[in-house]
């Protein structure tokens, strides 16, 4: 039989669409009863570990007579199953075969699998035992048309013989009972032109046409309308008849109604766009909800770092601390929540930079000492000889990567140790960092599940310990990024071990060395004036404090066209921009003064934004950022934002004054 294209890629999309659409096993279990073919799943080794109630209907098996065993089992011919390879698995596999029914007899059936990588094969079957029937009817009886005739009258399905010309000379009872159209009707007309109509597919149509030229047979899937005007379609097998002089006599044509079956193929896209449309609206969700936490977080963590520590009582600086410590805790939730909607659909490019190995790694221990409350915990750093001291990575992946472990390991020890240990492997080829910990430890049972989103150990654990279990679940996605591996080894009681392997990118950095003894001064900006655009009285009142203490003046605005109006009666050296604000919002108030004539056309502006989803960045940037800040804003990284804009601002006029 030849390769009936527009078939294979119905069923591939219509399996493809079932196992997106079965969000639950009672969701799979709904749907898959709507076909009637046999559908299941195997490994490669075709043993079987899944298959529906049709082939009960279609072979009298129940699925738990199925379910574990080989496929090989139930063939005429188990050589006609191929052998699994590399080559195979790629490639979308068809074949026609006999299954054994339970009473006994052998039933011809099409079998199609779709490739799942690294599980196995999805499989469905089509039961052609008719079509094999008619075939072989066919084949010993096509001399005579009139011998064509008798089996056909026989057939279930509709079967129509024109002769050599293509004009109608006989239909069977199923044809006209399908049709409408009677023999007296059809009798001496090409069915073609009685029974296509103006959806037909043009390109079908041709299909035809140059089979029936070349005298060949055809294999087709097509709309045709019905004596009454419906739409009906059908799969066509089409078969050349000669004589024994070798020429053509008759063209038999064999039809299936796969009404029903185009039917679910729509229902299953159109509930395929709508899964898409849910994913979409869920990563915004939480892309939502992490921009509206940020807001008021940025004011918590801007208030704490202006309140002075000094002549502060024990009982004062420590209530200050804890506060600070449930404010970056909650900053790690929000950026958590956020790392995982946009992991839902795109991440951010890679950026690979030299660093100093050695200097990242000791600034993350002491920052988590110096956020450890708990005195029975040390945190421990081992650094093995052989890593090398500059090392090619996304620095700010690898970071969150082990910052997540770490504080994984902390919350969960309540006595001992936890360690970090940074090594090169044997071979030279990966950076291994090794996060231990004497903690509560995992069961085997749960430690399969701990990189799903959302996941913890078990809902007591849920009770006892704060978080969203979304820690590991993001570990494991900018893993991937970065092209390594994770493993865990756990012990109840005793404690877990996280492996991470990331590529090593050899660099020698020797002009990196000089720099890690040069202390970068102090922000200066004294004489600057800054605007401060934001709807949020707090964040202006915030942003303004942490400024003036540099030095410079600042002025507010509480939406973009308060910020417009500003700009054209002064002049600012640097505008922080607030992108969401009621009236005009930040991207708008950007592109208006970039287009103005004032002398803020080319002040440097810095974005503000809780939004911190790469669309946003890159629209933000177009429209005539010089950069942009995420809140919960962090002094550090403001201060060096605002450099940097200031720099580069000054390299620009003065280059434009030299030419």
């Amino acid at each position: 039989m030849e390769a009936n294209h527009k078939k294979e890629l119905q069923v591939q999309i219509q399996y493809a669409l079932i196992e997106k659409l079965a969000s639950s096993q009672q969701q799979q279990a709904r749907l898959l009863q709507l076909l009637e073919e046999c559908i299941f799943e195997c490994d490669f080794d075709f043993n079987i570990s899944f298959a529906t109630d049709a082939w009960y209907t279609q072979l009298g098996y129940k699925p738990e007579e199925i379910v574990n065993q080989p496929l090989h089992r139930f063939l005429k011919n188990p050589e006609d199953l191929p052998h699994y390879n590399s080559e195979l698995s790629e490639t979308p596999i068809r074949l026609e075969l006999q299954i054994k029914h339970q009473e006994g007899l052998f039933v011809w059936f099409e079998l199609r699998l779709v490739n799942r990588p690294k599980e196995g094969f999805a499989g469905i079957l089509f039961n052609i035992n008719q079509r094999k029937s008619a075939e072989l009817a066919l084949e010993q009886s096509y001399l005579e048309t009139k011998k064509l005739s008798l089996v056909a009258s026989y057939s279930q399905g509709p079967v129509i013989i024109t002769d050599a010309n293509g004009n109608t000379e006989w239909v069977n009872l199923s044809f006209i009972s399908t049709f409408g159209y009677a023999l007296d009707q059809i009798l001496g007309k090409k069915p073609g032109d009685i029974m296509q109509g103006p959806e037909t597919n043009p390109e079908t149509i041709q299909q035809i046409s140059i089979a029936i030229k070349k005298e060949d047979t055809f294999h087709v899937d097509i709309l045709n309308y019905t004596h009454s005007g419906g739409e009906i379609w059908i799969h066509l097998d089409g078969y050349p008849v000669f004589n024994d002089s070798a020429q053509l006599v008759n063209y038999i044509g064999i039809i299936q109604d796969i009404s029903v079956q185009k039917q679910l193929e729509s229902l299953l896209k159109e509930a395929a766009i709508n899964l898409e449309i849910t994913e979409e609206t869920k990563i915004r969700l939480l892309a939502n909800v992490s921009h509206e936490m940020r807001t008021p977080l940025n004011a918590i963590i801007g208030g704490l770092e202006l309140i002075p520590e000094e002549n502060m009582s024990a009982d004062s600086s420590d209530t200050l601390k804890m506060i600070k410590e449930a404010a970056n805790s909650l900053k790690s939730i929000v950026s958590n929540l956020f790392t995982s909607s946009r992991h839902g659909r795109t991440s951010k490019s890679l950026v690979i930079r030299p660093n100093n190995s050695r200097r990242i790694l000791s600034s993350l221990i002491q920052m988590l000492e110096i956020q450890n409350t708990n005195p029975s915990v040390e945190i421990k750093l081992v650094v093995a000889e052989n890593m090398p001291e500059w090392i090619l990575i996304d620095t700010q992946r690898l970071l969150q990567i082990l910052t997540n472990l770490l504080t994984n390991a902390l919350k969960f020890t309540t006595a001992g140790l936890v360690q970090l240990t940074a090594e090169l492997n044997p071979s030279q080829t990966h950076l291994v960092f090794i996060v231990t910990d004497t903690g509560i430890g995992i069961s085997d049972q749960e430690i399969d599940n701990i990189f799903e989103p959302f996941s913890q150990i078990d809902s007591s654990i849920a009770r006892s310990y704060a978080g969203l279990g979304l820690g590991l679940s993001i570990c494991k996605q900018l893993i991937d990024e970065l092209e390594g591996a994770i493993d865990v080894k756990s012990q109840l009681g005793q404690g877990t071990t996280f492996t991470v392997r990331l590529p090593y990118l050899a660099h020698d950095h020797k002009n990196e060395t000089t720099s890690l003894t040069q202390e970068k001064p102090e922000l200066d900006l004294s004489g600057k004036k800054i605007l401060i655009v934001d709807d949020n009285l707090t964040n202006q009142k915030l942003m303004g404090k942490i400024l003036v203490k540099l030095g410079c003046e600042t002025v507010s605005a509480s939406n973009g066209l308060e910020a417009c109006e500003q700009c054209a009666n002064q002049d600012f050296d640097l505008i922080l921009m607030d992108l969401q604000m009621p009236v005009m919002d930040g991207i708008t108030a950007i592109k208006t003064i970039r287009a103005s004539k004032s002398k803020n056309a080319s002040t440097p502006m810095i974005a503000v934004t809780a939004d911190a989803l790469m669309q946003v960045k890159q629209e933000t940037l177009a429209a005539g950022a010089s950069a942009v800040l995420y809140k919960p804003i962090e002094s550090s990284v403001m201060f060096e934002l605002i450099d940097s804009a200031l720099s580069t601002h000054k390299e620009k006029v003065n280059t434009n004054d030299t030419e």
